[in-house]
């Protein structure tokens, strides 16, 4: 396991709250470019951590589109399923349930 400094866990905590430390200012959110900045060094130091693998995106999406079709926000769900078509997922179910979407989409209108 990596050891990181006090330093770098408190540039850490910045990232994921999206603050900058109260011992510096007050409440005061990160600018973005701050916040990708120290993002894109965190992920040249700890490239395990500040990563993520294609594995890992297929599922995030998944996930997004099963809970996007409990909500029946069906952009939502056309949008992760044309993700996941373009990464080239071979999954059956994919094409029809985009076609389903794209179908409740349409009623909608």
């Amino acid at each position: 396991m990596e050891t990181k400094s006090e330093t770098d866990l408190e540039a850490i905590v910045q990232i994921l709250s999206d603050t900058v430390p109260p011992s510096t200012q007050i409440g005061k959110a990160m600018t973005n470019s701050a916040a990708d900045n120290l993002w894109r060094s965190f992920r040249q130091k700890y490239p395990a951590v500040f990563s993520v693998s294609p594995e890992e995106i297929k599922q995030w999406h998944l996930a997004q589109v099963e809970e996007s079709e409990k909500e029946q926000n069906w952009t939502a769900v056309i949008f992760h399923l044309d993700r996941l078509l373009a990464s080239g997922d071979k999954q059956e179910s994919l094409r029809p349930r985009r076609l389903h979407a794209a179908n409740r989409l349409t009623e909608k209108k």
